[in-house]
Formats: structure tokens, sequence, C-alpha cells
């Protein structure tokens, strides 16, 4: 069975749980693909998956955080991407990739679709705190 990522952005960690993080109508709110306790379900959307949402309200111990891919394939450095299909999108910038079947990407980058189960795949998840958004002075809270 290949493996899956979850897309990188901005998660939110609460009670133990970790769930996607996003802003909605000037509100900050938490996502589920699962009915979860506290989480109400988002309104119908022709041919996606049903989601479920709880807003943030001040008494909510919501940990933010940014999540990011990095690694290793064949000994070179890469930003990894998930496609979620079970292969990521390496992007690396140096020159050796193309040795290694990378094409050119953008300027001085080049970049693979690679199997999740490539041995020589190497993938670090990074969890970076990040500010809590509805907390932002700056946007007054919005994104």
């Amino acid at each position: 069975m290949t493996e899956r990522l979850q897309k990188p952005g901005l998660y939110g960690r609460l009670k133990g749980e970790d769930y996607e993080l996003r802003s909605r109508g000037g509100d900050w709110i938490l996502v589920s693909d699962r009915p979860v306790a506290g989480f109400e379900k988002s309104g119908f959307t022709k041919n996606a998956p049903a989601s479920y949402a709880h807003t943030i309200t001040p008494g909510d111990k919501v940990e933010p955080y940014r999540l990011s891919y990095t690694g290793t394939y064949r000994g070179l450095d890469i930003e990894v991407v998930p496609n979620g299909d079970g292969t990521v999108m390496a992007v690396s910038t140096n020159p050796a990739s193309r040795e290694y079947g990378f094409d050119s990407f953008d300027r001085d980058q080049w970049m693979k679709h690679i199997p999740l189960d490539d041995r020589q795949l190497r993938v670090t998840a990074t969890r970076t705190p990040v500010s809590a958004p509805w907390l932002d002075s700056r946007s007054g809270g919005k994104r």
C-alpha cells in the first residue's frame, strides 16, 4: 500500500488532533473530513467530499503550525510537494539533478514526480509553530 502525505499549509492542533486551518468569512476554522464533536457539517459543494468545520473561539486552545516537506533523493536536497496520488513533486536547485531524470522547471530549478515508496526518496515533515492568525493585530484576525 502506498502511503499519502497531508497537503502542506496551515494546521491547528486541538485536543490532541490536527486539522486543516482556514479563513472563512472573517473567521478562522478548523476543518475535518470526518464527523468530530464540536464540528458542524459544512454546506454542500457539488462533487466535493463531506467536510466538517469548527469556528475557533477565544476559549479554544488551538496550537497553529505550518506543515511543509523537504527531503533527499539520491543524495540531492529537495523540496517536496505531495500530489495526493501516492507521488510527490520533488524540486531541486542542484544542476546535477538532471542526471537523475529531473526536468527543467523554472530558472535554476528542476523537478521530477517520484513515487512515495521509492527507496531512494527520504521525506521529512516540518511543523513550524506560527502565531495564531485569529489573534494577529495587524490583520484584525483576517487572512
